[in-house]
């Protein structure tokens, strides 16, 4: 893309000199030559637009493929291993409450450091926060 401008560019700057050329040397008169160098600017500009157009179109074809790559390889990760260790709840009478909850990846790095959540039979809750912080964990 940067080549066809710099193409672009370097065939106005020809057909300034050119023309500007003629002019000075009075091989053409003032109007002719000005007519002239705006009528090679325009087909110029009506030569090189195609070639900036296609350029633009491959970009955007290749941001589709690395998308699509990127895409395939989420798909392809194997999906994560959830505990067993959890306790499966069959009834809820009154709500949910969590009680000095302590949690770490590693035994020396604590993430939740005594969480306490009452949430009340009915009722949402969201957690946020960054991550790694242990949100899926509570």
């Amino acid at each position: 893309m940067l080549f066809n401008y710099g193409l672009a560019t370097l065939n106005f700057a020809i057909v300034i000199v050119g023309g500007t050329y003629l002019i000075l040397t009075k091989q053409v008169s003032m109007a002719t030559g000005l007519g002239l160098i705006v009528m090679f600017i325009e087909y110029s500009y009506t030569y090189f637009q195609p070639l900036t157009q296609l350029s633009s179109l491959y970009n955007l074809i290749e941001l589709a493929i690395t998308g699509a790559k990127r895409l395939a390889k989420v798909e392809q990760e194997k999906e994560e291993k959830r505990g067993s260790d959890g306790k499966q709840l069959s009834t809820l009478n009154q709500g949910l409450v969590l009680e000095d909850v302590h949690f770490g990846y590693d035994k020396d790095k604590e993430i939740l450091h005594g969480i306490n959540i009452t949430v009340p039979k009915g009722k949402s809750v969201a957690i946020v926060g960054p991550t790694g912080s242990g949100k899926m964990r509570l």
